[in-house]
């Protein structure tokens, strides 16, 4: 797949992704495959091997390969009721759109926000919605500090029952999230709380 992005082959990049996809599975897909290559493109990146453009092309390509396959999927009618969304500041949402996936492979019915949407706005959607969770992704772009007080503002305002999660770099690096915030470690663990979700908060 490096290879394929070092030369710059959007189609052959593009069709080993979705070849892939349709070998594996979403799911497998979602929670192993996915990380693993992100994370091999990105200490490519680290060691000087891959330049900027290379890493953003890649996400995008996985981001799109993604958005047609949840495209195909039924719209999930089921618990819970998630928004998805970043607090300002955090413009990335391939982790986003990993969770958006595997929640609705789960059946879950979840709202897309995008990128960066006012606490205010969040709240207000929550609301509209009736969500039972807001989910936000944080990258490793992110300082954690940040992130900390950005999810205590957050859960203060937030009706108690609706439940707050959150995951992605930034988010993992936090040592003592605010009490009622659930940091989830990763897409597996994701996966466990929508199938079992008082078994899942022992984790």
């Amino acid at each position: 797949l490096i290879a394929l992005l070092k030369r710059h082959d959007e189609d052959a990049l593009r069709h080993e992704l979705r070849a892939r996809l349709l070998r594996e599975g979403l799911g497998p897909f979602v929670t192993h495959t996915a990380p693993a290559m992100l994370a091999a493109v990105g200490d490519g990146w680290a060691r000087g091997e891959v330049e900027v453009f290379e890493e953003h092309h890649f996400s995008a390509q996985i981001d799109s390969v993604l958005r047609e396959a949840i495209m195909q999927l039924p719209a999930g009618r089921g618990s819970p009721r998630v928004l998805l969304t970043t607090l300002p500041g955090e413009p990335h949402t391939l982790g986003l759109s990993l969770a958006l996936a595997l929640m609705r492979l789960e059946g879950a019915a979840c709202i897309w926000l995008g990128a960066q949407t006012p606490e205010s706005q969040i709240l207000a959607g929550a609301h509209a919605f009736r969500a039972d969770v807001v989910a936000l992704s944080f990258s490793e772009y992110v300082d954690p500090g940040a992130v900390r007080r950005g999810l205590s503002q957050l859960r203060l305002r937030l009706p108690p029952a609706t439940e707050l999660w959150c995951g992605g770099r930034a988010a993992a690096r936090i040592k003592r999230p605010a009490p009622g915030v659930s940091v989830l470690a990763d897409l597996e663990q994701l996966a466990r709380r929508l199938r079992d979700p008082i078994a899942a908060r022992a984790d």
